[in-house]
């Protein structure tokens, strides 16, 4: 019998259920409480700015439910134990959906062939 594996992705999703469904029945653009995007972006980019590399964006997620910064932030953490010498691109929302540019600091020091 075969083990069933979990991915990050499943963990992160069974760890925030609760919070993921309140988010979803919720509408954060008219709640200025649950609104302040700016106050997760700053978090997220005070915490990772020294993986974010030169000449890149960082975060820019407008308005998300605040489950998204803790989610993010798990996930940059189980990131960084996998690759420890990532860095961040952007972190960005693109028609609806959260995209992660991610790469390592030697990719730059590698040609491509």
């Amino acid at each position: 019998m075969k083990s069933k594996r979990t991915s990050i992705v499943d963990k992160l999703a069974a760890k925030y259920k609760k919070e993921l469904a309140q988010a979803q029945q919720q509408e954060y653009k008219n709640d200025l409480k649950l609104a302040s995007s700016y106050e997760t972006d700053l978090w997220l980019f005070q915490k990772w700015a020294y993986r974010v590399g030169r000449g890149w964006y960082g975060f820019s997620l407008g308005n998300i439910p605040h489950v998204w910064r803790f989610i993010l932030d798990d996930f940059l953490n189980w990131i960084e134990k996998q690759q420890p010498d990532f860095e961040i691109h952007q972190v960005k929302m693109k028609f609806y959906q959260l995209r992660l540019y991610l790469g390592t600091r030697t990719d730059l020091l590698i040609p491509d062939k």
